[in-house]
């Protein structure tokens, strides 16, 4: 006698196990977690936002410093090609425009960061004040840093975003000095991206040491 599987077997019976195999699963997902899980996952997520924050960091040094170089080349071409060169008050448009959307990223990175620091706090400030100190040290620090841009580069928006005929003198006292202050930014951008590197590293020691690796799924 020939017939499909639920024939053979029954449609009634296909339908429990059915049941069975998946009510399992629901019933998995909406039991509470044990500390031990809740622990792991949120100590997880954070490790996972820092490495995403410290990529985010590398890329926004090297805009930086891509931004510093073409504020600079623009200086020389004014001082080689006359006082009457045009300009553009940013310097290059394109050196500013992925700085200020990596600064952007950052900033919002940085938010996630301390939502997902303070979902394992006071926990892991009291088994790792270091680590926890060392990430509150980075926030503030980059905050105060993405603040700073902002400001030195306003002070460009004075000639307005688009390309003009000046007579200035070709040293530009004032763009000189707003280099200086970046150039200083980045020393602290790069002291800063070093301090994410070591918490990173910190943080992914204490977790292989907290959690065998087969905990870690």
């Amino acid at each position: 006698m020939s017939g499909t599987p639920a024939d053979l077997l029954g449609l009634g019976f296909l339908l429990r196990i059915m049941e069975l195999l998946f009510g399992a699963a629901i019933k998995d997902r909406l039991s509470p977690k044990s500390p031990t899980e809740t622990a792991r996952e949120r100590a997880f997520d954070l490790y996972e936002i820092l490495g995403q924050v410290r990529d985010s960091t590398d890329l926004f040094v090297i805009r930086l410093q891509l931004y510093i170089s073409s504020l600079k080349i623009d200086v020389r071409s004014r001082e080689f090609y006359g006082i009457t060169a045009r300009w553009h008050p940013l310097g290059s448009y394109h050196s500013w425009s992925s700085l200020r959307n990596v600064a952007r990223d950052l900033g919002a990175a940085m938010d996630r960061l301390t939502l997902a620091l303070e979902a394992v706090n006071p926990q892991l400030e009291i088994h790792r004040s270091a680590l926890v100190q060392g990430i509150e040290v980075y926030v503030s620090d980059r905050t105060d840093l993405l603040t700073d841009l902002g400001k030195t580069v306003e002070s460009f928006l004075e000639y307005g975003t688009r390309e003009i005929e000046v007579d200035l003198d070709p040293s530009d006292e004032a763009r000189l000095q707003a280099i200086t202050r970046l150039e200083r930014l980045l020393h602290t951008a790069q002291v800063n991206q070093a301090l994410i590197k070591k918490i990173v590293e910190d943080l992914r020691a204490f977790l292989a040491a907290e959690f065998s690796f087969k905990e870690s799924f």
